[in-house]
């Protein structure tokens, strides 16, 4: 199913069903991988529409599994416990990054 993904190659049209796809293929893995951007653009064959509708989609299922992982603490309640800032926002910032675009780094 995602071998389209690992050549960034794929050999037929990407209508607006393929994100329907990739969201059951990825069911229980592709939200919470670190290269979710990654696999979901090249997936999508670039199509920056589609793969930025399955990454909001990808993003609210995350929220939605983390919102009933019984163990998981709100930011608030870690301040509240003394965790430093930059430590309760840590994860929030490997988000953006692992779905940002890469940036030039002679920029």
């Amino acid at each position: 199913m995602l071998l389209p993904a690992l050549d960034d190659a794929k050999h037929y049209w990407v209508a607006p069903d393929e994100v329907e796809k990739l969201l059951r293929a990825g069911e229980g893995w592709l939200a919470g991988h670190p290269e979710r951007a990654l696999v979901t653009r090249r997936y999508l064959a670039h199509r920056r529409a589609l793969a930025g509708e399955a990454l909001a989609r990808l993003a609210e299922r995350r929220l939605e599994d983390e919102a009933a992982d019984p163990d998981s603490v709100d930011a608030p309640a870690r301040l509240a416990a003394g965790e430093p800032l930059w430590r309760v926002h840590e994860p929030v910032f490997a988000v953006l990054a692992s779905e940002s675009e890469p940036v030039d780094p002679r920029l």
